[in-house]
């Protein structure tokens, strides 16, 4: 979420504790970058962490906020995404999931919360096997509408803020 509410120290804690996660990946995981305020931007396509995170993590380090928080159709961009990179992976075993982080409810987004939980999301854990983690970043966040995300997909919701959020993030991976 680079949504203005997310302007001055949320963006900066924000970006930095991104930026480290994406260092502490295993070499092995596969990794994609979307971003979202009013619209929708594929930062980085699906690649090894091996040979990407560290280019990644100083882009996300330059990462701006501004516009409102188009957050269903973030969700909803994102499931398609993990879905086509699903279907060009090989091999079983693998967890997949999508972190997202917002701070606020959304304000700027032409799906409703019902269209995107029953036309984007599977209506079981079982059905795509992609779970949701998604990170209620700050008190302004929706917890409420996250939990419904997360839960759908078999995920689950964490709370943080500037001062916890790499600690989340330790949590996730």
């Amino acid at each position: 979420d680079v949504s203005s509410s997310m302007n001055g120290a949320p963006i900066r804690a924000a970006t930095e504790a991104t930026a480290r996660f994406l260092k502490r990946l295993d070499p092995r995981d596969e990794v994609a970058l979307m971003v979202f305020n009013d619209g929708i931007r594929l930062v980085s396509d699906f690649a090894p962490a091996a040979g990407g995170a560290e280019g990644l993590s100083q882009r996300v380090l330059q990462l701006v906020s501004g516009g409102g928080t188009n957050l269903h159709g973030a969700v909803c961009a994102a499931t398609e995404a993990m879905a086509k990179a699903r279907k060009s992976a090989s091999g079983e075993g693998r967890l997949n999931g999508i972190v997202l982080l917002s701070d606020g409810a959304d304000t700027a987004g032409a799906i409703s919360e019902t269209r995107m939980l029953q036309t984007c999301l599977p209506g079981s854990a079982e059905a795509d096997g992609t779970k949701i983690l998604a990170i209620a970043f700050g008190d302004g966040a929706d917890r409420e509408a996250l939990n419904r995300i997360a839960h759908q997909t078999g995920g689950a919701v964490f709370a943080a803020d500037p001062g916890t959020i790499d600690q989340t993030y330790l949590r996730i991976s």
